[in-house]
Order: C-alpha cells, then structure tokens, then sequence
C-alpha cells in the first residue's frame, strides 16, 4: 500500500498544482477581463501589465506606473510593482514571488501560491473590492514591517563607543598643550617635561657652555625641575627660544627641502580611445615616470606642471602591442579597463601646430618598453 502511495504521490500533486493554475488564471480572467487564449501561465503574465491592472482594480491606484514597453527591465519593473502591492494588501513576504521565478519561468508555482493568497487576503485587507475571492477567508493580515535600523554602534555588539571618542579627545588636548607652550605638571603626572632646545649641560661639576648660566646647587637644582618649562615664539631668526633673563642661542630648524621631481622616462604625443561611446580617439600628451602615467591636453599644459588630465599608477602593468603603432596596458588598480594608444600622430600634431622640441614622438615599441621599465623600477623601489 505504502508503494503505491508512493509512486502516484507526484502525479496527485501535479494534478494539485494543474487545478490551482486553473484556477487563479479564471480569477485573473474574471476580474481583469483579459483571456489567457492558447498562451501558457507564464507567457500570458511575464510583462506584468495583467498584474498590474489586477492589483488596481482590486485597490485602485495601488501600481501607479504601468509599463507598456516590450524592454525586459521595463517588464521586470512592473513585476516588482505589483510585489510591492502585494506587500500593502497583506500577503506575507514569504508568499511572494521574485521578479526571476515569473520573467524566467524558474517557480511558476510560487507565482500561483502568491496569487491565490493575494485573493484570500483582500476578502479583510481590501474591504471596497467585492470579490470575487480565492481560498478561504483569512481571519486577519499580517504585514511585514522591516527592522529599524542601527544608526550607532552599541555596547552589546561587541564594539566600545567611548574608545573612538577618548582618543579624539587625548590628541586634541595634545594638540592644544602644544600650541600653547604649556607642558605636563611634574607634581602631579611624576614627569619631566623638556624643550627639545634647552641646551645640555656640561658632564664638569656644575659647568655650563659659555658661563652665561650659573650652576644649579641642589636646592636650586629641584625648584627649577619643579617648575615647568613654557616655550614661547621667538625672533625671525628661531623657532623657539626659552623665556627667561638669559637665553641661548637658537639655531634655526632647516625647512626638509623638497624632494627633486621624479625624471620622466619617456614623454610625448599619443592618441587615446576614451571611454565613452562617441569620444574617439583623442590626441594627447603623454608622460610616464614617478611610478605612474599622466596625460595632459597640451605639452604646454605639462610644462606648466598642471594638474593632469588623467594618471594610473603602473603598479601590476602589463602592456603590449597590438599593431606596428598601437598598444594598450593594463594596471593592478585598472585591470577591468584596457587603455588602447596609438603612437601614429604626426599628422595630429602638425594640425594641432605643437612644438615638440627634442621629445620627438616616440615609437610604440620605446612606449611599451619604457611602461615595462618604470613598472619594474617601482617594484624595484618598493622592495628596497
């Protein structure tokens, strides 16, 4: 007996799931007044529009926008709409169907399990509508409400919120103490604070450079350590000097001087394809070296040092030729994109009336090799 039961359960839940199909698309029918004909279930409902039009006559105005276009993502739109009216008439979130299972077919059954809870829950969630109905009568709606969201971090999630703000707070109060001179109280933190410029004393007995200090004796000695140390502005001539009668001399701090900029490896015109769809290839200014490449409109904008136009790191470059005058390259921060050149300019450059000078324009082979090199001197940098 168990065998037998067994073997036709299939069969008696496809003839369940025939039976259901039946029977919402003759609930469609009847309140949309739009006929399957010969169409199957998912053909007949994959624009959405027959949705649409069911969940405004159930609640008019519930799908505001209906797409009429035949475009797939307008289709899905209007098949996201109607889930969202589903959501507002009551039927769990559970029971509703994604865009995919009807726009590809892929669950076809949880469309007719969302459609038929659709008409047993408007019977309470749609009083205006009067039928007809599918189901039984649901004693009342459950609407989903999403969480609320966590605009802080709390205690109970394992992170501490004071710690972020007591280090703010520490480098402020730093920042400040610096600013003002002022230095740490050796009462009360046992702590010597010292200017970085107060001048060492000799290793003698009480000697001092210069003799223009006296010796500190021991009483002395530990009422000037007592008092603390305020460093205050001084002549263009220092930074800092110590307030008191007697100063010394102050050499200046030397400003870091600025690093030389990087030489260039190579530099001069290229044309560029851009990116979009009508820009074309464009004539450019190119120059590789510093670890990156850089474009700029004009050489004159280069030698101006502007900002450039365009700059990729050559971190991860590979390059190579695609022709006896163009290349393209990619880059370890770029590797989704293929920047194609071509070194063919030189009727570009006599129309743009560019005075290249000893640059020249260089060959799509010296482009390539000179991407390699500078790629392979940044790794070169980078382990040192």
């Amino acid at each position: 007996l168990l065998v037998v039961l067994g073997s036709s359960f299939p069969r008696l839940v496809v003839a369940a799931m025939g039976d259901l199909e039946e029977k919402v698309t003759t609930w469609i029918e009847t309140i949309t007044g739009e006929l399957k004909g010969d169409q199957g279930f998912g053909d007949w409902l994959r624009d959405g529009q027959i949705l649409c039009k069911l969940a405004n006559t159930i609640q008019p105005g519930i799908c505001p926008k209906v797409h009429t276009s035949t475009m797939p993502f307008k289709q899905m739109e209007n098949l996201s709409t109607f889930g969202r009216a589903c959501r507002e008439l009551g039927v769990l979130e559970k029971d509703i169907f994604s865009t995919v299972d009807l726009y590809e077919q892929k669950n076809l059954k949880s469309v007719c399990l969302c459609l038929h809870n659709l008409g047993s829950v408007v019977r309470t969630t749609a009083p205006d509508f009067q039928g007809p109905y599918l189901g039984v009568a649901q004693s009342g709606a459950s609407f989903d409400v999403a969480r609320p969201k966590q605009t802080a971090l709390r205690d109970d999630t394992g992170f501490r919120r004071d710690t972020d703000f007591q280090l703010r707070q520490g480098a402020m109060s730093l920042c400040k103490e610096h600013a003002a001179g002022s230095t740490l109280d050796p009462s009360t933190t046992g702590l010597r604070h010292q200017s970085l410029l107060i001048p060492p004393t000799t290793a003698a007995a009480g000697g001092t450079r210069g003799g223009s200090v006296p010796p500190l004796h021991s009483k002395g000695k530990q009422e000037a350590l007592a008092a603390p140390v305020r460093v205050r502005a001084a002549s263009p001539g220092s930074i800092f000097a110590r307030e008191s009668q007697s100063s010394w001399p102050v050499q200046p701090l030397a400003r870091p001087q600025e690093a030389p900029a990087a030489p260039l490896r190579i530099c001069g015109p290229l044309l560029k394809l851009s990116p979009h769809f009508l820009g074309g290839w464009q004539l450019r200014w190119f120059e590789v070296g510093g670890g990156t490449v850089r474009y700029y409109v004009s050489p004159d904008e280069a030698k101006a040092h502007a900002k450039p136009r365009g700059e990729v790191s050559v971190a991860g470059l590979r390059a190579q030729k695609t022709s006896d005058t163009a290349f393209n390259f990619t880059t370890l921060r770029t590797s989704n994109r293929t920047f194609s050149l071509d070194a063919d300019v030189a009727s570009k450059v006599a129309s743009a009336g560019w005075e290249l000078g000893p640059a020249g324009m260089p060959t799509a082979q010296q482009w390539v090799t000179a991407l390699e090199h500078e790629a392979m001197a940044m790794i070169r940098r980078s382990m040192a």
